[in-house]
């Protein structure tokens, strides 16, 4: 059975030490939500580390024909990689060259007869997909990128967007944030540590699993 919101704010009530009727249901939820938020930012940042990703996702992306260009979602945070059936597609990254070459080319192209088409991501939030060559028909690409979570916004919520060995990091950050809220800053100070304990397990893992895999040495991971 999934874990829902509702079992992350029975777990944090015990947590809050007697404060939770203090502390309305939407209050627990935003505070949740922030915890969501740091939890699924360290596993992230670790698995981008060692080059991997917890949080890939893939979307069909139609461009226009007509038009070099498609707004992506706004919950896109990294984009890993552009494909499409028929045709290469690379990032322009050290193609510059090519890349220049495609965009001064005014000659609308079929796909199929191009032997690689570049893409680059510009932007801020919603970034955009940039491809060089305008083409004569939509085409229809497949985005794999990684995704900001939802946020919870009622008890009912699945929770496993979130690896369930974290829901309890979650939970801790929680207490984190209401705790002060409520006048006690030495359970507050508790509940920090106890997030920071969680924080430097996540990015433990993180190094054993580099360290294992040949990315890095022990020193080289010391030493950061």
């Amino acid at each position: 059975m999934p874990t829902t919101v509702a079992n992350l704010i029975t777990a944090l009530d015990v947590k809050l030490w007697g404060y939770q009727d203090a502390v309305t249901e939407a209050q627990k939820i935003l505070a949740l939500n922030a915890g969501k938020e740091k939890v699924w930012l360290a596993l992230h940042a670790a698995g981008r580390e060692e080059s991997a990703n917890w949080f890939a996702g893939s979307d069909p992306v139609t461009i226009d024909s007509g038009t070099r260009f498609k707004v992506l979602d706004a919950a896109v945070v990294d984009v890993l990689s552009v494909e499409a059936a028929g045709i290469k597609l690379h990032p322009a990254g050290f193609h510059k060259a090519a890349w220049r070459s495609q965009r001064e080319n005014a000659t609308a192209k079929v796909a199929a007869d191009l032997s690689v088409l570049y893409w680059l991501i510009t932007g801020s939030n919603p970034a955009t997909l940039e491809i060089g060559h305008e083409l004569v028909s939509n085409l229809t690409v497949t985005v794999y990128s990684t995704k900001k979570l939802a946020a919870w916004s009622a008890s009912g919520n699945i929770a496993d967007t979130i690896p369930e060995p974290h829901h309890d990091a979650v939970a801790n950050s929680a207490a984190w944030n209401i705790i002060p809220g409520v006048g006690d800053l030495q359970a507050a100070a508790l509940w920090q540590r106890a997030w920071q304990d969680d924080l430097s397990l996540i990015l433990g893992v993180a190094g054993d699993r580099q360290i294992a895999a040949g990315t890095v040495t022990k020193e080289d991971y010391a030493s950061r």
